[in-house]
């Protein structure tokens, strides 16, 4: 909690205290806003079209450009991913457009490069590789998976990470694994509105 100080040079703040209040659940957040209990809040994963289409919510939405990124990774030290062909065929396999519009909505924007649009850095002639199935079956064939990466999955596990260690989520276990599916990328909330 912060408290205001009365006594500043520029005079007192406006508010007399600000909390903040640390909830994990994106759901009982957003909840907790629709009650009044919060003055800000982000929009959980999945809700975003119903948030702009309600009377009331669509007009205290409010999007804007984050620090933040929701990234496919690799480890590039252990096979298969320390071939560059596997990374670059995993990029042209994921429809970046379809991660966007279905998973998220079209609340986000998608990435080209590592560094969000607000973050200082951030070049906006940076191409992405592009969306090319062929390509990526063309690459992966190339790297020694002619079948596609199905028939060797044994030892890939995809997993999403947020920035808090302890809240790490399995998405994919080794056997279930499918490379270029928007559902083995993960994203953790929306837009703050």
């Amino acid at each position: 909690m912060l408290e205001a100080f009365p006594d500043h040079f520029r005079g007192a703040p406006r508010l007399e205290r600000v909390v903040f209040r640390i909830i994990p659940a994106e759901i009982t957040r957003f909840n907790d806003y629709k009650a009044g209990n919060l003055d800000v809040t982000d929009i959980p994963t999945g809700h975003c079209r119903a948030v702009k289409g309600d009377p009331v919510l669509k007009a205290q939405v409010a999007i804007w450009p984050t620090l933040g990124t929701h990234a496919v990774r690799f480890n590039v030290e252990k096979p298969p991913f320390n071939d560059r062909r596997i990374r670059l065929a995993v990029a042209h396999a994921i429809d970046p457009s379809g991660v966007v519009q279905g998973l998220l909505e079209g609340c986000v924007i998608a990435g080209k490069g590592i560094l969000p649009p607000a973050l200082p850095g951030y070049n906006p002639e940076v191409t992405a590789p592009g969306f090319d199935r062929a390509k990526a079956r063309a690459l992966l064939a190339e790297a020694g998976f002619p079948g596609g990466p199905r028939a060797r999955t044994d030892h890939v596990q995809l997993q999403h990470r947020r920035s808090q260690p302890a809240d790490r989520r399995a998405l994919a276990g080794p056997s279930s694994a499918r490379w270029g599916s928007p559902s083995s990328c993960g994203a953790s909330t929306g837009p703050p509105i």
